[in-house]
């Protein structure tokens, strides 16, 4: 005999345990800090370029 959808739902899966969790792996901190690193340069960027431009028309 077969097993019914609702027996089958109700048996364990035969999958092996997470491992586990360890934090972020390196190249995952590594384009995070990029990205970070060009942030705050367009931020400094556009500071400068907006205060010279506001020294500029004065």
């Amino acid at each position: 005999m077969g097993t019914t959808p609702t027996e089958a739902a109700l048996q364990p899966s035969v999958q092996p345990p997470l491992l586990p969790y360890r934090g972020p792996r390196l190249w995952q901190k590594g384009v995070l800090a990029l990205a970070c690193i060009v942030l705050g340069y367009e931020i400094l960027l556009s500071v400068l370029v907006g205060t010279l431009f506001l020294t500029v028309g004065q």
